[in-house]
């Protein structure tokens, strides 16, 4: 019974799968809504190249970054309903100053870890991820996009599953602070209107 249960489930998938419209994720946003649903999957494994454990450490600062890729991930949200799918990046934080951790996502369940997520390709090297930093508030007033280039070597990792190189790490800030209203939290305390602690622009190389 239990294998003709699992053989029901598996079918039931394929199924479901099969009448997805697949639309290559460098094309997300020119689709006509008729197609629905729709699976925005990373079809040339663009995706690909930036995941795996990244690290910046000049002696002071140091951060570790993990970065996994979701597959199929729906993009429904609670109270919106969406029939979407889609292929993104997700990304755990290890950071500390001068040796005191100051972040450190891993300990998170899921999905709290994945607190900087997004699937933006910009181009074949380069990919725009919704940003975001911890914090103990309801709330952080700052909002901000992270661009994250590839610059290959040329070279394979020692597996040679994935192109060698650096990584860029670039922040942009997307709120003005000085246009936005206080705010408090349901138990009355003002909103996170800290900076962000995490350097704007890095170098990191493959662990």
């Amino acid at each position: 019974m239990k294998t003709y249960i699992t053989t029901f489930l598996l079918f039931i998938s394929l199924a479901t799968h099969a009448q997805e419209t697949i639309i290559n994720l460098e094309n997300q946003f020119n689709y006509n809504t008729d197609m629905e649903p729709i699976y925005f999957k990373d079809v040339n494994n663009t995706l690909n190249k930036f995941v795996g454990n990244w690290i910046f450490d000049d002696g002071s600062q140091y951060l570790k970054i993990i970065i996994t890729k979701k597959y199929h991930v729906a993009l429904a949200l609670p109270f919106y309903d969406d029939p979407n799918f889609k292929d993104h990046l997700a990304m755990t934080i290890i950071y500390k100053i001068n040796g005191v951790e100051i972040y450190n996502t891993t300990t998170l369940p899921p999905p709290d870890q994945f607190i900087i997520t997004g699937n933006l390709i910009i181009n074949n090297n380069k990919v725009q991820l919704f940003y975001a930093e911890p914090t103990s508030s309801c709330y952080r007033q700052k909002s901000a996009d992270l661009n994250l280039e590839f610059i290959s070597d040329g070279t394979l990792t020692e597996t040679g599953s994935l192109p060698s190189g650096t990584l860029q790490w670039n922040r942009v800030n997307t709120l003005n602070e000085g246009l936005t209203p206080l705010h408090t939290c349901p138990d009355g305390t003002l909103v996170d209107s800290s900076e962000y602690l995490i350097p704007a622009n890095l170098t990191l190389e493959r662990e």
